[in-house]
């Protein structure tokens, strides 16, 4: 399960619903929490659509790698 939480206000890059003030976007790798299939359509739908790039998000979908813990990965600071 993910959660991903957007708060406007606290993008302070944000000019309007129309855009951002500068093309600097956060880096975000987002933790799967397992192999890409299926059940992530959506995140890919988002990027695809742009929307994670509407709230100053560059996000990367990274698949489990079955030799590591994909908590850990999280907690290391390798993936959000």
């Amino acid at each position: 399960m993910a959660l991903i939480i957007f708060n406007p206000a606290a993008n302070p890059k944000k000019e309007s619903d129309k855009g951002l003030i500068n093309d600097q976007l956060d880096k975000v790798t987002f933790q799967l929490k397992w192999f890409h299939q299926f059940q992530f359509a959506g995140y890919y739908a988002a990027i695809e659509k742009g929307f994670y790039s509407e709230e100053g998000l560059e996000v990367e979908l990274r698949q489990r790698i079955a030799k590591t813990s994909h908590i850990n990965d999280v907690l290391q600071g390798r993936a959000q």
